[in-house]
């Protein structure tokens, strides 16, 4: 039989720990018990005191010290070798492939700016995200988001992380939200880190974002580790979480992690159980499989839950990852590997600097994957490469 939830804690709790960091890891398994939440006694456009600007202003953190997962060295000489990119004849080839049969646009409306809510204090990059489901829309940016009908009325916010989450204390510091719908349930999530120590999830009670929530807190960072830039999807049986873990004495990469939540026992407003699996310091920024097809009968009915990861920090490689059964038999193996200089014929260079229409650049940042949604038994992902069609690198 599979093992109990309450077994495997138990197990977890005395087994040794596979970070590398020197520090404390953060516990994996700890039951976390909910707190309700309803939306719409939350009032919109009240500013949050607490954001990472006015943090800064009193001198409490240091918005411009950045984890990275190589040197700023390493990263510069990553620049040039982009800028030095010999031409390559394939990448009109690739130009020509099945991204040309995108769909057609339909309504479109504006949704919330990063600088729109609350008095201030947005944050750049505003890592904007939408859940979208029969017949609401959630938009999120750094650090608020927005709820509205699908003409783009608005019908809830903006409202920040912060007002929406206070009553749980363990979700303060707030940033880098993540936003998804379940098909299979009718249930809405959101989802961010919390000051670099946690993981705040809030499911909807019903099919209606603008009601009830379940709020969950999940430790996932700690004094010495810092957890960093979450993403989430949906699986079968769990919310799956994904994301990067720095140390918080030398400010280096220390490995990438992914979690999985119970979503049932969450959906049931339950204390609910989280596992953690450690993928280690050669993959990065894991991105977890977020299911769609359900409503077309596609929906996969068993197997594991696929994760996607950079490896090597190279633009090139990348590792499949299978977790089967979390919260029983909970194995995780690397099942594939790709290399896409090899499977396209281009070359992968850093991101270089995107030239703005009212003049000057944007910072291209780097060449990470930005996501995993699988569709009709195929997964789909995106990324930014510089790479050079004939006349100097771009962004691709």
């Amino acid at each position: 039989q599979p093992e109990s939830v309450a077994r495997q804690l138990a197990v977890q709790s005395i087994a040794p720990s596979s970070a590398v960091d020197s520090g404390t890891p953060a516990p994996a398994g700890e039951l976390a018990v909910p707190v309700t939440v309803n939306l719409r006694d939350i009032p919109a456009g009240v500013l949050d005191p607490d954001n990472q600007l006015a943090r800064w202003q009193r001198g409490e953190i240091d918005i411009f010290e950045n984890d990275g997962i190589i040197s700023s060295a390493e990263m510069a000489a990553l620049r040039a070798e982009s800028a030095d990119l010999e031409p390559d004849a394939q990448i009109q080839v690739a130009q020509s492939g099945p991204g040309l049969a995108a769909p057609t646009v339909g309504v479109s409306f504006d949704s919330i700016d990063y600088t729109e809510c609350c008095g201030g204090g947005g944050n750049v990059p505003p890592d904007p995200e939408l859940a979208v489901g029969p017949d609401h829309v959630i938009a999120v940016v750094n650090v608020a988001f927005e709820i509205y009908n699908k003409s783009g009325t608005s019908l809830t916010g903006p409202i920040t992380f912060s007002s929406f989450m206070s009553v749980n204390p363990s979700c303060t510091g707030v940033f880098d939200p993540n936003a998804l719908y379940d098909e299979s349930t009718d249930r809405y999530i959101l989802g961010i880190d919390a000051d670099g120590t946690d993981y705040c999830i809030a499911v909807s009670q019903t099919g209606d974002p603008t009601g009830s929530w379940n709020l969950y807190a999940f430790t996932t960072g700690s004094a010495s580790l810092f957890f960093d830039y979450p993403h989430a999807g949906v699986g079968r049986d769990a919310i799956y979480m994904g994301a990067n873990i720095f140390s918080n004495i030398t400010g280096g990469f220390v490995d990438s992690r992914v979690w999985a939540f119970n979503k049932t026992t969450m959906y049931n407003g339950q204390p609910t159980a989280s596992v953690m699996k450690n993928l280690g310091g050669n993959d990065d920024t894991p991105q977890p499989l977020n299911l769609h097809g359900w409503n077309q009968g596609t929906w996969p009915t068993s197997g594991p839950h696929y994760i996607f990861t950079e490896t090597n920090y190279d633009g090139a490689n990348h590792t499949v990852w299978a977790w089967t059964d979390p919260f029983g038999a909970n194995t995780l193996t690397a099942v594939g590997s790709i290399n896409l200089n090899t499977a396209t014929g281009i070359t992968a260079g850093l991101p270089i600097a995107f030239p703005q229409q009212g003049g000057g650049t944007l910072q291209g940042n780097d060449f990470r994957p930005q996501d995993f949604e699988y569709r009709n038994g195929y997964a789909w992902t995106t990324g930014t490469i510089g790479c050079n069609p004939g006349s100097g690198t771009v962004n691709c």
